[in-house]
Formats: structure tokens, sequence, C-alpha cells
């Protein structure tokens, strides 16, 4: 890390709460993530110094030891010194990936949502002793609706293929564990693990806040004055809006259960709709 201190990196004060620091992450993840970044690869150093900062602060364990010692030698460069990771370790494991519909009989495995072990390897070292496999890592990219309804996503990493699912609900920053499909281990240890990092591209027309979803949709001056049902596009597949005699611009919809699933629970968010009306 760059800068050593984890507030300055998320842009936070050490007063700062818990959901603080997951929002200024979940925000700069997006603004730094390699695959929707317009830098491209030249973001993936601010990447893991914004991945590191949160491995500290997101952890109420670590974040206190962090504050009590307060000293900037404690840092994940001096880690990386000790252990070197191949430059090349990035293309070498970033396979391609096939996608297919998300089917709701089937489950999905551990997740974790919004912490990020990236680029790190954990029990590289070779002994007598069994030693466990590295943890490997992928950035795994999903349009607004995939997000939405969850896929399955085949790779191919290093001498395996697998399947994983991913739940309905994710978001960027969210983080699924792949048990035992990392790293092979050594003298008889166990495979490390696979962690997927998500992103989630923006759509055109729909936007999410949490586990809402908003649109904004133009209506002419006769629809607002007559009313008229119209269709407008969901995140899956149009809905249709019914829209009532005399409706006034700004005027806000809402379809109640009708947003993301909230991962981890059964609740779901809402879809709302505002409307402006235009002279034609």
């Amino acid at each position: 890390m760059r800068n050593t201190d984890p507030y300055s990196v998320l842009g936070v004060n050490r007063s700062a709460s818990e959901a603080e620091i997951k929002t200024a992450y979940r925000r700069l993840a997006l603004r730094f993530h390699p695959d929707v970044s317009p830098e491209g690869h030249a973001s993936e150093s601010r990447f893991r110094e914004i991945a590191e900062a949160y491995e500290i602060l997101g952890d109420a364990g670590r974040r206190r030891e962090w504050d009590s010692q307060q000293r900037p030698e404690y840092n994940f460069r001096d880690l990386r010194a000790e252990r070197p990771w191949p430059s090349q370790v990035f293309d070498r494991y970033d396979a391609p990936l096939r996608f297919r519909g998300y089917r709701a009989s089937r489950g999905w495995g551990d997740f974790e949502e919004f912490v990020f072990d990236f680029f790190r390897a954990e029990g590289s070292g070779v002994g007598r002793r069994p030693q466990r496999g590295r943890d490997l890592h992928y950035n795994l990219t999903l349009d607004f609706s995939q997000a939405f309804r969850g896929v399955f996503a085949t790779l191919r990493i290093m001498d395996a293929t697998i399947e994983v699912r991913i739940p309905p609900g994710v978001d960027t920053g969210t983080r699924i564990r792949v048990p035992g499909a990392g790293g092979p281990g050594f003298d008889g240890g166990p495979r490390g693990d696979l962690y997927l990092i998500i992103a989630m591209m923006p759509d055109p027309f729909l936007s999410r806040e949490g586990d809402d979803i908003h649109l904004d949709v133009s209506i002419t001056a006769a629809e607002a004055a007559l009313g008229a049902r119209i269709s407008i596009p969901g995140p899956v597949e149009p809905l249709v809006l019914n829209l009532p005699r005399g409706t006034r611009s700004g005027t806000m919809f809402r379809f109640a259960g009708r947003g993301f699933p909230s991962l981890g629970t059964r609740r779901r968010g809402d879809f709302y709709v505002r409307t402006r009306v235009v002279p034609y």
C-alpha cells in the first residue's frame, strides 16, 4: 500500500462508522475496479490499495489492532516483499467466462460481502510439513440483469473447470468464496480457495440504491392528462405502468418487492418510477 494509512486510502476519518467505511469502500471499488475503470490496468494498483485498506478497517479486530499500534511499518507492502507475487498472475488466472441463467432450484456456495483479499498469497511456502495452497482471486464483471437474477459462471482455473453459482442480488464489492478451488497444496496439503470479486456494470436506464431500483420515465402531456398504460424497462423484462388521469411531473410510483433480492435474507427491495412530463 503506497499510503500506509488505511483511513486516508478510503478517505474517511478515524471515527468513521462501519457503515461509512463500507460506503466509502464500495464507491472507490466501483470507480477503480479494473473491469470498469476507464484507466484499465493502470487502475489495478489503486484498486489493490483500496482492497487492502478495507481488509484492515472492514474487520473490527484488525481495525482495533491498527489503531492501537499506529505504526506505519504495519502494512501489506512488507508482507508482499517477503513473498512476492508473480506479475503475470492476473493474466494466468483471468480465464474466459460462460454464463447461463440462474435456476432458483439450485443453491449457491459460501459467500461473504465486501471483503477483499486482492492478490494475496497464503500458505505458499514449501517445506516438509503439508502446506496449504495459494488463494486465487478472479475479477468477475456482471451486467445489471445478471446481478439481479443470478447466474452460473463456468470458469477454467488452472487445471480444472468449475461452475460457480452467483446468487441474485450481488453488487460491486461482493466476494464469493469457492472452497478448495485455489492453488494446489504442497507436500500433501489442501488446495487454497478461489475468491470471485464482483463488479456490476451500470444500466443505461436503471439505477441501483442498495436493494432498490430507480427509473425516470418521460410521458407526454396527453398521457399525463388522460391516463395511460405504458411499457417501461425492468431489470429482466419490461413492466407495465398504469398512469392515472392528471399525473404530474415528478410523481413517484412504487412496485413493492420488485427490486434486488437482499443477500442473506428473504427481503427484496422496491422498484421506483418517477415521471417527467414532456410536451410531445
